[in-house]
């Protein structure tokens, strides 16, 4: 965030430096959850929940937290770190490019409003938390109210950063949006949803995308060097989107795998809620998944992305090796 900060306003600056070590950290943890939101989800309160749901099984996945443990400390900060990202997000917008001109939503919304907005969150998302019965299902849930009373202690101190981190994120998203030009019949709209229903399409077939064979719709086939190809970041951000929205399906359901701690055979123990089809281990990276189709398909989705990202790095790796090439010749000319 350090770096980020170095165009920012000079009392944020001051408020940054000055500011305890717990403060930054989440000052720059919400940073980071804002710009995946911005830009790898879409517009859209369905975007949000996938948003909600990947970030959420992500984390609980490095965490490795143990089904039994009290987890509602460890858990508490990611909640509000999550929803202070999303929460920044406005929810009526129907594209992306329309938060390009709005500023931070929340700079005079009361407390209690906040409040209200995060137990929203927490409906959405308790079923994805460890020990979800007891800690999370009630509104009066200890989990709950723990994470209820951090965000009345902490919120003070992060809302002199939001509005500046906000502009800080738009910057950003800014250089991005529209870098893939429009032809005299598309509109980078247009262009974004051809790239986004071709990637879905690649994913369900378990295929990669070779980004220079990609056309813009009404062009004509591109040369290998045409600059009207797929922009680089608007194909990663829809591969992404495409793979990584699936985890919306999480939301409502179990997805806590327990097993047995004297031979670690898998239990499926009789909960509120239904299992979820991918489930996180406790102790291991992957998630795990009883229905072979399934981890085949999933399995397949993952080597089509590799070698989409592989593609892509290969191009721009071209670009730059041609341009490096193109002054040393220009250079000694």
């Amino acid at each position: 965030m350090a770096n980020s900060c170095a165009r920012a306003a000079p009392e944020f600056l001051a408020a940054y430096q000055h500011a305890n070590a717990p403060t930054r950290d989440r000052v720059d943890e919400i940073f980071a959850v804002l710009m995946t939101r911005m830009m790898v989800f879409g517009a859209g309160e369905q975007e949000t929940e996938s948003f909600l749901c990947y970030h959420l099984i992500s984390t609980l996945k490095m965490l490795r937290l143990p089904p039994t443990s009290d987890s509602k400390h460890a858990i508490g900060d990611v909640l509000l770190r999550l929803f202070m990202a999303a929460d920044a997000i406005p929810p009526d917008c129907k594209s992306r490019v329309e938060w390009l001109h709005d500023p931070w939503r929340r700079v005079k919304t009361p407390i209690d409003e906040i409040g209200e907005a995060f137990d929203l969150m927490l409906d959405k998302v308790s079923s994805l938390l460890p020990e979800h019965d007891t800690l999370w299902s009630d509104p009066d849930s200890p989990g709950r109210t723990y994470c209820r009373q951090l965000l009345r202690e902490v919120y003070p101190s992060l809302r002199p950063f939001m509005r500046h981190l906000w502009f800080q994120a738009i910057c950003v998203f800014r250089s991005y949006v529209g870098t893939y030009p429009a032809t005299a019949d598309t509109t980078p709209a247009d262009m974004q949803m051809t790239i986004c229903d071709t990637v879905k399409t690649a994913m369900e077939e378990g295929r990669p995308l070779i980004r220079c064979r990609y056309v813009p719709p009404g062009d004509h086939p591109p040369q290998e060097t045409d600059e009207r190809a797929f922009d680089a970041f608007a194909l990663a951000s829809a591969v992404l989107r495409a793979h990584l929205g699936r985890d919306r399906d999480a939301l409502g359901r179990e997805v806590h795998l327990y097993r047995n701690p004297d031979n670690g055979a898998i239990d499926y123990p009789a909960r509120s809620l239904a299992w979820y089809d991918f489930q996180l281990d406790p102790g291991r990276a992957a998630l795990f998944c009883p229905v072979p189709w399934l981890r085949r398909d999933r399995f397949q989705r993952e080597i089509a992305i590799l070698k989409t990202f592989w593609d892509i790095a290969s191009n721009l790796r071209a670009r730059r090796l041609g341009e490096i090439l193109s002054d040393v010749f220009n250079d000694t000319a």
